[in-house]
């Protein structure tokens, strides 16, 4: 992925959530999205109240955000999901992996 993607969340008591697909097999995906109008069709379609925003984190918050998906058991992310399909399906260990060493690069 090329660009930064959007995310939807809320704060609950101090702590962010993030929105989550799941896969086929079952597996919570973070939900992620090339673009704010995409984010926000989701954001209608599976009913998600106003607390919840669409926004475009920085690189090093985005890289952050995943790591804490990952240590909460999140092993996937998901671009431009709906309520049947996602675009594609990402291992989100590989694109921590990928982003750490491309943000040591810019460094």
């Amino acid at each position: 992925m090329d660009q930064i993607p959007f995310l939807i969340f809320r704060t609950d008591k101090h702590n962010a959530e993030f929105a989550q697909w799941r896969t086929a097999t079952g597996e919570t995906a973070i939900a992620i999205f090339q673009d704010k109008p995409k984010a926000a069709q989701f954001l209608e379609l599976a009913s998600l109240g106003k607390d919840w925003q669409v926004f475009q984190p920085a690189l090093p918050l985005l890289h952050s955000i995943f790591q804490s998906m990952l240590q909460s058991g999140v092993k996937w992310a998901v671009l431009d999901p709906d309520a049947q399909s996602a675009k594609s399906l990402f291992n989100l260990q590989e694109v921590v992996e990928a982003a750490k060493s491309w943000i040591s690069q810019k460094s």
